[in-house]
């Protein structure tokens, strides 16, 4: 593979399921459903545009969650200095393809964005409503709003 992030030649990308981690290395608190919005943008990855769409909006929807911009600023300024596909952290940029699949920022092949669609349809057909809260529980526990869902799934 190429250090732009293009696939070798006959190299089989293996997508891993979505999986979210909450805040990664920040407390997950109030904004929860913010961070796991962001975390499925990491997932699956692809330009360099892509991921500063994603880490704006971390930042706006932390900002108004908590109505403290200075909070979103902040997480803002973490992701855009930690967040890149070059580390094989668990919250890199793509973090589910596995590394070093991708080194740098680039468009998601037609079998790449063909995985991407096959999970991304098991984990929405997985989603619960919570009826009495009319919040959607994710990865064992965590919450999210029911706008929030619909941000991935068709509800």
């Amino acid at each position: 593979m190429s250090s732009s992030g293009q696939l070798v030649a006959g190299e089989q990308p293996e997508l891993s399921p979505f999986k979210s981690d909450g805040c990664s290395l920040f407390p997950d608190e109030t904004y929860y459903g913010c961070c796991f919005l962001h975390d499925f943008a990491y997932w699956k990855g692809g330009v360099k545009a892509d991921k500063d769409r994603a880490d704006a909006a971390l930042r706006d929807c932390v900002s108004e969650v908590t109505g403290k911009p200075e909070l979103g600023a902040l997480m803002y300024f973490g992701v855009q200095a930690g967040g890149g596909p070059q580390f094989p952290t668990t919250y890199r940029w793509g973090y589910g393809w596995r590394w070093p699949h991708r080194l740098g920022f680039a468009p998601l092949a037609a079998e790449e964005l063909a995985q991407v669609a096959a999970m991304t349809s098991r984990f929405c057909s997985a989603l619960n409503l919570e009826s009495a809260t009319s919040e959607v529980a994710v990865d064992g526990g965590g919450k999210i709003t029911v706008n929030q869902a619909r941000q991935i799934c068709p509800l």
